[in-house]
C-alpha cells in the first residue's frame, strides 16, 4: 500500500482471502525510493508465519516508532 493499492485489492474479497496463503508477500517495487529502515520494517510485518513474525508490539519498538502515523 506504500506505493500503490493493496495486494489482491483487484479480486472479490473472499477469493483475496483464500489467495493470500499461497501469494508470496508483497515487496516494494521501487525499494531506492524508501529508506532501508522501512523496508526493513515491512520486510518483518509481512511474515505470513506468526510464530517467525514481529508481535504488534515488537514492532512498536523504538526502531520502528518514525513509521507511526497517529
Amino acid at each position: 500500500m506504500a506505493e500503490t493499492n493493496p495486494p489482491l485489492s483487484d479480486f472479490h474479497p473472499m477469493r483475496a482471502l483464500y489467495l493470500i496463503p499461497s501469494s508470496p508477500s508483497p515487496k516494494l517495487s521501487k525499494q531506492k525510493q524508501w529508506s532501508k529502515d522501512f523496508a526493513d520494517f515491512l520486510k518483518c510485518a509481512l511474515i505470513k508465519d506468526p510464530e517467525k513474525r514481529p508481535t504488534a508490539e515488537e514492532l512498536l519498538q523504538v526502531k520502528y516508532k518514525t513509521y507511526l502515523f497517529f
